[in-house]
């Protein structure tokens, strides 16, 4: 039988470590770096694609136009995200936190964003808060990615928790 709480713990006691080793890695970034490995060496994003940057102009342009629209929010932020700019998808899915916090979908973006930024700790607590706020909810699916496929959010937030 599928039992969630031993995943969540059996996650914890294999990241924690590691959030520890990674806790201030974004605090002391060179200004273009997205993230630090957990030997210290600066990461940098790749130069995003034409077709990225145009798809991250509409998605801009349709936050611009309605930016309390929570897909908006969440569709300004994956694509900033796919865009390589991660730090600046957190910051936006946190506004999204702000503007509806019983919003699961947003908890969860970030935590990846989270873990792309090498910051597991944060990452662990967002994933956590996400499946609390999925509890009762009809499964959802939503668009996956760059490349249009589907990722089921619930299942998504506890595979990212084992």
């Amino acid at each position: 039988m599928f039992n969630p709480s031993r995943y969540a713990i059996s996650a914890l006691l294999l990241l924690v470590p590691l959030a520890f080793a990674a806790s201030t890695a974004v605090a002391q970034l060179p200004v273009s770096a997205q993230a630090k490995t957990l030997e210290g060496k600066a990461l940098y994003a790749a130069q995003p694609s034409e077709a990225t940057l145009a798809k991250l102009a509409t998605a801009r342009s349709n936050y611009n136009d309605d930016p309390d629209d929570p897909d908006n929010i969440i569709w300004f932020g994956r694509r900033t995200a796919y865009s390589g700019d991660y730090r600046a998808a957190i910051e936006i899915f946190s506004e999204g936190i702000a503007k509806h916090p019983s919003d699961p979908r947003f908890y969860r973006h970030r935590g990846h964003r989270y873990i792309s930024t090498r910051q597991f700790d944060r990452a662990i607590s967002d994933f956590q808060r996400a499946v609390v706020l999925m509890q009762g909810m009809a499964p959802q699916t939503e668009p996956d990615g760059p490349d249009g496929g589907r990722s089921a959010g619930r299942r998504d937030a506890w595979q990212c928790l084992h």
